[in-house]
């Protein structure tokens, strides 16, 4: 008699497993049946910058996004160099020779808040650095003057 009751009770817990395991994928089915796809990418400030920065300056030069600052400067401060590995400059300009040319970040603060800037004192007289703040639609005509008279480089 016992026996007849684990059987049992292992029959409906298995039973009990199938129909919670065919709940689950419907479930599953369900949750991807409202998606839907985008016909235009949309694209982030920095995307529309890059994007914008490869329409504007000739293709001598070469567009580098996410460069480590580590690899723009030669600190000998142990802090600094820790510090210069994490920060990621947005677009470094180089030529075919990969000379840095102009280094771009975009940047939320505006001046008061980075009165202490160490990427800008770590930069001070080495390479031409611009910051341009992220924008939804970006002024080709402002940033190619900007390009042309900061940093020197040849545009469209």
């Amino acid at each position: 008699m016992n026996i007849i009751l684990v059987f049992a009770v292992f029959i409906i817990l298995l039973a009990g497993i199938f129909v919670w395991q065919k709940i689950q994928q419907k479930k599953e089915a369900e949750r991807f049946e409202f998606i839907h796809k985008f016909t235009q990418l949309e694209l982030n400030p920095r995307q529309q910058l890059h994007l914008l920065l490869q329409q504007i300056l000739t293709p001598e030069y070469r567009i580098h996004c996410q460069v480590s600052l580590a690899c723009l400067i030669n600190a000998d401060d142990k802090i600094i160099k820790r510090n210069a590995l994490k920060k990621l400059i947005d677009f470094v300009v180089t030529d075919k020779n990969n000379q840095i040319l102009a280094l771009i970040e975009l940047d939320l603060r505006d001046a008061a808040e980075r009165k202490n800037d160490w990427v800008l004192n770590c930069l001070k007289g080495q390479h031409s650095f611009i910051r341009i703040k992220p924008q939804k639609q970006y002024d080709a005509q402002v940033i190619a003057e900007h390009l042309q008279t900061v940093c020197g480089l040849a545009v469209r």
